[in-house]
């Protein structure tokens, strides 16, 4: 687990939990990977100005990590469209092969995202069947985070589906 926050082109990992689990996904704190990779780096790039995320992508900073890494444009527009409709952003083998993540954004008291809260797992430990019922955790926990920092959630963004 871990809150990830934009720093220039990349996301830094902020705060870790790491799991005790022998089989984990393991984050160190201070971890910067390019913006786009995985789950919290999406949900870093959904909520910013689509301009935005184009010139990135003509500076170079979106990177190609694994095969899965999403670096053309038009799909990478798609997705994060599909992001901020569902309200959580799910990777597979996008940062790191054989590992999946889910998470959602955290907002602060200007309703802006200042982070991302990602549950990663090896992926033989998330099923694609128990998506839902995680990234609705992720959801819930991020909510909780966005409330203290004075984010008042007037309507609900999404549901897990």
């Amino acid at each position: 687990t871990a809150l990830r926050i934009r720093l220039g082109v990349h996301s830094v990992a902020l705060a870790v939990v790491n799991s005790d689990e022998p089989l984990h996904v393991r984050y160190k704190p201070g971890e910067k990977l390019p913006i786009n990779l995985g789950a919290p780096g999406k949900v870093l790039l959904a909520y910013i100005p689509l301009d935005e995320v184009i010139a990135l992508s003509k500076k170079g900073a979106i990177k190609k990590v694994t095969l899965a890494s999403i670096t053309d444009l038009p799909t990478l527009e798609k997705e994060l469209r599909k992001i901020r409709l569902k309200g959580f952003a799910f990777s597979d083998g996008e940062a790191i092969t054989g590992a999946r993540a889910v998470a959602a954004p955290i907002r602060d008291f200007t309703e802006d995202v200042v982070a991302s809260l990602v549950l990663a797992f090896p992926a033989i430990s998330l099923p694609r069947n128990r998506i839902p019922q995680v990234a609705g955790q992720v959801i819930r926990c991020a909510g909780e985070i966005s409330k203290a920092l004075g984010y008042r959630d007037i309507k609900s963004k999404a549901v897990p589906n």
